[in-house]
């Protein structure tokens, strides 16, 4: 079985080749929101950067706009500063899909290594999360995407130990710093579905506690220079939500199981009219893994009942 050491730089060169056509080649181009959205935002900021100012205030758009008030425009997440600094190119964006790609990835493989505690499974386990479905389907919704890569190291950290919720509340502001506010309330309902699990399985409780507490407190700390001047305009705006995504109909949990359910691949499309949002195809073999596991850990408790009186 091969070190954790022998592993990392395995996953380095896979995400490299995996992106290799929009890193490498000439003649690929970033595409929908990614061109449309955050390329010209992105390019705004860092050339006003480079300028020596701070764009509080953009001319171009609605008769001018608070630009820096707009979370999407992703002035304050961490990980885009080298790009900004190095200068916003079309291609740096793949290169920004690259990076959280294989953020998506080591953290999954974290995570998989605590829970399954074998390496090579936790490298499967990590390649099925960051280059499946979901990451392709919102490649041109950086935000999203990113918020996305954040959720695996948001629950690695929630298993640690006593100074575990430090990193948890790190992650927590990472995930909104990514200015996709959708995304972080998906992370966050994992989050609290995960914990919900600890305590099923009767975790430390003081050690929840904290995290519970702490995570939420740091998170907004961190994040709050994007989060307070949004929540200042948002009191002045208003945005109905029309996409067909905004609520779910449970027979499109067909598509987790079919992956043409709505025609997708043969393409007699006939779904909802916003198609990445309902891109779930997981795997034929995803819900019955899903129910084996859960019937496996429950007869394992049954086991410990009966061994270990208490348990």
């Amino acid at each position: 079985m091969p070190s954790t050491r022998s592993i990392w730089p395995a996953l380095v060169l896979a995400t490299v080749l995996f992106w290799a056509i929009p890193l490498f080649q000439p003649q690929a181009t970033i595409h929908w929101d990614l061109a449309d959205v955050t390329y010209p935002a992105q390019k705004y900021f860092a050339d006003s950067v480079h300028a020596g100012r701070l764009p509080y205030w953009s001319p171009f758009l609605y008769s001018g706009t608070p630009f820096l008030s707009d979370p999407l425009t992703g002035a304050w997440y961490p990980p885009h500063w080298p790009f900004f600094l190095i200068g916003v190119t079309p291609r740096m964006l793949f290169w920004e899909l690259a990076l959280h790609s294989f953020l998506a990835l080591a953290g999954a493989f974290l995570l998989a290594r605590k829970l399954l505690d074998d390496a090579v499974a936790a490298a499967v386990a990590a390649m099925f999360y960051a280059w499946g479905g979901f990451f392709s389907a919102h490649s041109s919704q950086l935000a999203m995407f990113e918020a996305a890569a954040w959720l695996p190291w948001l629950l690695w950290a929630s298993l640690g130990g006593k100074r575990r919720w430090l990193l948890s509340g790190l992650f927590a502001g990472l995930i909104i710093l990514t200015g996709s506010f959708d995304g972080a309330l998906y992370c966050f309902f994992a989050l609290a579905c995960f914990l919900i699990g600890q305590l099923w399985n009767r975790t430390n409780w003081k050690r929840l506690t904290a995290l519970i507490v702490a995570t939420p407190i740091i998170g907004f700390g961190l994040s709050a220079v994007a989060v307070l001047p949004w929540l200042d305009i948002a009191k002045y705006s208003a945005h109905p939500v029309t996409s067909p995504a905004a609520s779910l109909n449970g027979l499109a949990l067909a598509a987790v199981m079919s992956a043409d359910y709505f025609g997708l691949i043969s393409g007699n499309y006939r779904g909802p009219d916003e198609i990445r949002q309902f891109y779930l195809y997981g795997g034929l073999l995803l819900l019955p893994l899903a129910i084996a596991g859960l019937i496996r850990r429950a007869r394992m408790v049954q086991v410990l009942t009966l061994i270990v009186p208490g348990v």
